[in-house]
């Protein structure tokens, strides 16, 4: 397997599989790869997960790189977000029109797999320090999430499975603000007259219809939503 990016999601995935990891540094001789550098094009295996977002590239460049995965990769594998979903969150759901989208829509006409996150958080990335540091506004009820370990366990049961055209990631569960906000407060991570700001939300929270994804956690021995939460914030 081979990752492309090794941003927050990617640097984990190449550590949890053990596999090359690119970036576009030279850097104690890690794997470079510069998607503008058809000379870093060199890697080749049976899975190509490709981790950044594609909105600044050139569509000619794109089909090119497309071309290559499709020839050096039996398996390729491009990460999204649920912000590509115009309304509610599920396959086939209605798309938003930008050119990030327009991107994954040629990957996914080249034969590639879509995996759809919702919010990520995980080490030095804590819903509760969203909150201290006024990043949600009082406006907003719900959240949707899914944990960094879990990525890799999902991750990890897609590819034990045929090839499924999308996929959407995350932790099956329903997360109020208002409950993270108590936990928080609970355990002096909160001043206890915590409030949210009063501001306008820029997103609008949509439910998420993601049944598929419990193959892939079948059997899934999840630590506490609190528990993990906890645990982020200390670390």
């Amino acid at each position: 397997m081979v990752i492309f990016g090794k941003g927050y999601v990617g640097s984990y995935l190449s550590k949890y599989f053990n596999c090359i990891g690119t970036q576009r540094q030279y850097r104690n001789n890690e794997h470079y790869f510069a998607l503008e550098e058809k000379a870093s094009w060199i890697y080749h295996g049976n899975t190509a997960v490709v981790t950044f977002d594609p909105s600044q590239v050139s569509e000619p460049l794109w089909d090119e790189f497309l071309i290559y995965l499709n020839s050096s990769f039996a398996r390729t594998i491009l990460l999204s977000t649920s912000s590509r979903y115009s309304q509610t969150i599920h396959i086939g759901a209605p798309l938003v029109f930008n050119d990030r989208v327009s991107k994954e829509v040629l990957w996914q006409k080249a034969g590639g797999e879509l995996v759809v996150l919702v919010g990520i958080y995980g080490p030095n990335r804590c819903p509760i320090t969203w909150l201290k540091k006024g990043l949600i506004a009082r406006t907003k009820k719900q959240v949707n999430l899914i944990h960094l370990y879990d990525i890799a366990f999902c991750m990890e049961g897609l590819l034990m499975l045929p090839k499924i055209a999308e996929s959407i990631f995350w932790d099956g569960q329903e997360h109020f603000w208002a409950e993270i906000e108590t936990l928080g407060m609970k355990s002096d991570l909160l001043d206890k007259n915590f409030s949210r700001k009063e501001q306008k939300s820029k997103r609008i929270f949509k439910n998420i219809y993601a049944d598929q994804n419990e193959k892939l956690m079948n059997n899934r021995s999840f630590q506490t939503f609190s528990d993990h939460l906890l645990r982020e914030y200390s670390l």
